[in-house]
């Protein structure tokens, strides 16, 4: 696994303008560490760096986009995929809190854990999957 370097602050800011929310503690504080994941090959992307989380979920939101309907995407904000095209997500409206994945295939929402630090722990050591 690579780390990448750690999104700066400002980047930071600008990105919760641009997404119109504030970046939720866990996720702030995990960019603040690594701007981004990849795997030693550098192949596979397993946390999106903080450019490709503002322009994912921006392109979510675009009404033009063809799983818009599938939303409401401006109250998810997703952060990673399983690399299949599913997405995972943390809901903004606190209503489900933790991690959740969306499916492409029946396009619903699944809860995958009850924090970002466990998604990561369990994701990352291949126990938790889609």
């Amino acid at each position: 696994m690579v780390f990448q370097t750690a999104a700066p602050d400002d980047a930071l800011q600008l990105a919760e303008r641009d997404l119109g929310l504030v970046l939720p503690a866990e996720l702030r504080s995990f960019l603040s560490e690594t701007d981004g994941l990849t795997d030693a090959a550098g192949w596979t992307v397993l946390a999106w760096p903080l450019d490709r989380i503002v322009i994912e979920n921006l392109r979510h939101r675009d009404p033009k986009w063809p799983f818009a309907q599938e939303g409401p995407w401006q109250d998810r904000l997703c952060f990673a995929d399983n690399g299949a095209g599913d997405d995972f997500f943390i809901d903004m409206t606190g209503s489900q809190p933790g991690v959740l994945v969306w499916s492409y295939i029946d396009g619903l929402a699944h809860m995958m854990t009850q924090s970002l630090e466990a998604f990561w722990a369990g994701w990352l050591s291949g126990t938790l999957t889609t």
